[in-house]
């Protein structure tokens, strides 16, 4: 499994997987927008080209990873909170995608 494959892996597993981490070592806890949605600030502002978002992000060796989510999803949740929160995991998907 390549790098890129096993962080698309861990983002998708990982409201069934929670990687544990010393809660000093995390990011800040995540913020719900009024929109009922959470958007960490490292998260793609995109204008919903995906052609145009494919192109810049494979001019930064990066691939597209299209993060699926429905307000109230207590797994969306958890994945925002525990997972996303984990400095290795955002490093890595922050390497190898743009999300």
């Amino acid at each position: 499994m390549t790098g890129r494959s096993l962080a698309l892996a861990l983002l998708l597993l990982g409201a069934a997987l929670p990687v544990r981490a010393d809660e000093s070592s995390l990011h800040p806890a995540p913020v719900l927008a009024e929109d009922g949605f959470y958007h960490p600030d490292w998260f793609l502002m995109s204008f919903l080209d995906l052609g145009e978002d494919v192109r810049d992000a494979a001019k930064q060796g990066k691939r597209v990873a299209i993060m699926v989510e429905q307000r109230g999803c207590a797994a969306c949740k958890r994945v925002h909170e525990v997972n996303l929160r984990h400095p290795r995991i955002v490093e890595q998907l922050r390497r190898s995608f743009e999300i």
